[in-house]
C-alpha cells in the first residue's frame, strides 16, 4: 500500500490523465487488480481517493473511468485507466490489436488535452505505461509509440535511434535478440499531432518491433 500511496502522488502531481498497464493475458488480468478488485468502487490511498467510476470492456484492453481525489483541498481529477489484456510472455501481441489500442490511448489523451485548452486548465502530463512481469512490455510499448509519433512529425523514423534512447534511459529494457522489422511505416497522415500526442496513423505500420 506504501507504494500505491507514492504511485498515485506522482499521478496527480505530474497531472498525468491516462495511465495504460499492460498484462500478459486476460487470466493474468483478471488476478491482477493493482487499484481496485472487482467488488471494490473505492478505496483510500495515502493523501487521495481513488474511485471507480465507468467501466468499457473490448476485446483486448479495459477501459475504466478513475476519478481521483485529493483529500487534503477536496480537488478531483477524472483518469482514464487502460488496461491491455493480451500480451503474451516473451512473445508479442497481435500487430492490428495492439495498434488500434495505441491510437485509442492517443485519442483519449488528445481529449484531455482539448478540455484543458477549453476550460484554461493545466495541459495533461506524460502518459504513464506500467506492467505487471518488469520492463519488457512497457519498454517495447513506448517504443512503437514513438516511432508512430516521429513517423507522423518527421515522415521518417530510426527504430534503431528509439531502441537506444530507451535503452539508455532503462538499461535490459529489450530481450537480448530484437527483430526489428516493419512494413509500410506510413503512407499518408491526415492529422498532424498537437501538444505532444496523436491525433490519428495509420494502421499499416506493421511488426515495428517483434520478440524472435
Amino acid at each position: 500500500m506504501f507504494f500505491w500511496s507514492h504511485f498515485w502522488t506522482m499521478i496527480w502531481e505530474e497531472n498525468t490523465r491516462v495511465i495504460v498497464m499492460l498484462n500478459g493475458s486476460e487470466e493474468e488480468a483478471q488476478q491482477s487488480y493493482l487499484y481496485l478488485s472487482p467488488s471494490q468502487t473505492e478505496i483510500i490511498s495515502g493523501d487521495f481517493k481513488i474511485n471507480q467510476k465507468e467501466i468499457h470492456e473490448e476485446k483486448d484492453y479495459t477501459e475504466t473511468e478513475i476519478i481521483i481525489t485529493h483529500l487534503h483541498t477536496g480537488q478531483s481529477k477524472k483518469v482514464s485507466h487502460l488496461k491491455y489484456l493480451n500480451w503474451p510472455e516473451h512473445t508479442f501481441p497481435h500487430e492490428e490489436d495492439i495498434l488500434q489500442f495505441l491510437v485509442m490511448m492517443n485519442k483519449k489523451n488528445e481529449e484531455f488535452f482539448k478540455e484543458a485548452e477549453e476550460y484554461h486548465q493545466r495541459m495533461p502530463g506524460a502518459i504513464v505505461v506500467h506492467g505487471n512481469a518488469g520492463i519488457r512490455r512497457t519498454a517495447t510499448f513506448c517504443a512503437i509509440d514513438s516511432c508512430l509519433y516521429e513517423a507522423v512529425v518527421k515522415e521518417t523514423v530510426s527504430i534503431p535511434s528509439v531502441v537506444l534512447r530507451v535503452r539508455q534511459q532503462r538499461n535490459f529494457s529489450f530481450p537480448a535478440f530484437i527483430s526489428l522489422a516493419y512494413e509500410s511505416p506510413y503512407e499518408t497522415f491526415e492529422n498532424k499531432p498537437t501538444h505532444g500526442s496523436l491525433k490519428s496513423y495509420p494502421l499499416k505500420f506493421l511488426k515495428l518491433l517483434k520478440f524472435q
